[in-house]
């Protein structure tokens, strides 16, 4: 997932899969987690009782 960072020690001794990073591209290969962004789908959520759909980055920070 990353081309940038090392897989962690923890992430290679579980035998997580190596990264779908092609070629000499051997960054972590597995999100510690993920969440969708896309402020188009959005989560639905009750305010105050009341149903509301949020989305976007600040959704899944």
């Amino acid at each position: 997932m990353s081309a940038v960072f090392p897989p962690p020690s923890w992430q290679s001794a579980a035998g997580v899969p190596v990264s779908a990073n092609p070629g000499h591209l051997g960054g972590r290969g597995v999100p510690d987690v993920a969440g969708d962004a896309d402020p188009q789908t959005g989560y639905r959520v009750l305010v105050d009782g009341l149903p509301a759909v949020f989305g976007g980055t600040s959704a899944v920070a």
